[in-house]
Order: structure tokens, then C-alpha cells, then sequence
């Protein structure tokens, strides 16, 4: 497409082109407004393109599980701030499974060294019995969003292509929207992985340290 759309207005205009529909006759436009949130959210939620933000959350003793914030689609990482270094620090914590845990878990007087994500909460382990009154745990995740205007310009013709291939399956021309589908799906997985080869970091194999602990060496 020649320009990007500026508005939801001028996306539903590009997806009638694609779908040979300049005026509505089968389809209307908030159908067709409709489809283009759904791809936007679709890509968000895929490639992760939209937002990361961060949120800071109160540490309470002896509680282990916290709600994740609202509107976050996916939690990436989490840290702790330690209120009582000098300087004080933020220390990120490794992810682990809640299966990881015991089954009655210890409140030993300590600071947290792991996190899990499970439903709707996020855990801590091991749970302090005892925390300063300014120590925190930050969240790092992902928002999502509907609103194709917010996203980055590259990811917003997608949506485009979406929204047309799921029109014309409700027109039941099947073949039109595969192959529009498909050349949404391969879009955004090229873009993903675009993304991730940029801020993956090295692996262990690739550090200059061996780690011996790992290799056996």
C-alpha cells in the first residue's frame, strides 16, 4: 500500500480497496472498523509491538502472590528494589514455575530471588516474613491495545490485511481470504522475529566465560 492509514477512517478505506468494496454494500464500516481492532489486537498480542511499561508494587510480609496489573498482556520480567543498600538497588529475580516450589512454602526472614507468572497473579519466592516499608517489586510487561494509530508504523498495514482477509471469509470467498491471511501470519512472523534476533541476548554457549557448572568441563 502506497501510505499508511492516519486513522481507523482511512484503514477501513484501504481494507474496501482490498476487498473491491469502495462503498458499503455488503459489508458496513463499523463491521469493517471492527475487524481492523480485532488485527490490531491480534498483533499486539504476537509481536509485542505496542508498549512495555513498568509498574511498581508494595511488598506486604508473608504474602507470597500479587495481582498483575491491570490492561497487561504478558509480564516479562520482574525486580527487586532494595530500600536498604547503599546505594539502594534493584536486583532483577529469575523466573522459575510455581510447580518449582514446595508445598508448604517457608517464611524465612530474606528477600525475594524469584518470581512466577501463573493466571491472573504473580508470585515471589521466598516470601519475606519481614520487608522494609519502601521496598518494591517492580513488574515489567507488555500492554495491548485496539487502537491502530499507536502502533509502529511497519505493523499497521498489517492490521489492513487482517481486517480484509477476515471480511472475505464472511463473504465466504474462502480462497481470497487464505491467501490474505497468509501474507498477514507471514508479515508478522517475519517482524517478530526482525524484533527478537535485535534484543535476544547471547546465550550461554555464546559467552566468552565458559560455564563450567553447565558444560562439565
Amino acid at each position: 500500500m502506497a501510505t499508511l492509514p492516519d486513522s481507523l477512517a482511512e484503514a477501513v478505506t484501504e481494507v474496501r480497496s482490498l476487498i473491491k468494496e469502495p462503498t458499503a454494500l455488503f459489508w458496513t464500516d463499523v463491521e469493517l472498523e471492527n475487524l481492523v481492532k480485532e488485527g490490531v489486537a491480534d498483533i499486539c498480542a504476537k509481536t509485542l509491538c505496542y508498549k512495555l511499561v513498568a509498574s511498581s508494587q508494595a511488598i506486604t510480609d508473608s504474602l507470597i502472590e500479587y495481582i498483575v496489573p491491570t490492561l497487561a498482556f504478558k509480564v516479562l520480567s520482574c525486580e527487586f528494589y532494595d530500600s536498604q543498600t547503599t546505594p539502594v538497588s534493584y536486583r532483577g529475580l529469575l523466573r522459575i514455575h510455581p510447580r518449582q516450589l514446595q508445598h508448604d512454602t517457608p517464611t524465612d526472614d530474606g528477600d525475594p530471588f524469584y518470581w512466577y507468572h501463573y493466571a491472573d497473579r504473580i508470585g515471589i519466592y521466598p516470601v519475606p516474613a519481614s520487608v522494609h516499608a519502601d521496598d518494591r517489586l517492580i513488574i515489567h510487561y507488555a500492554l495491548t491495545s485496539d487502537d491502530i494509530t499507536v502502533l509502529p508504523d511497519r505493523y499497521q498495514t498489517f492490521a489492513v490485511t487482517y481486517g480484509a482477509a477476515m471480511a472475505m471469509f464472511k463473504r465466504r470467498k474462502n480462497r481470497s481470504g487464505v491467501a490474505l491471511y497468509s501474507k498477514y501470519l507471514n508479515s508478522v512472523k517475519f517482524a517478530r522475529i526482525d524484533m527478537e534476533s535485535i534484543d535476544n541476548v547471547d546465550t550461554k554457549d555464546q559467552l566468552t566465560v565458559p560455564d563450567f557448572t553447565v558444560r562439565g568441563q
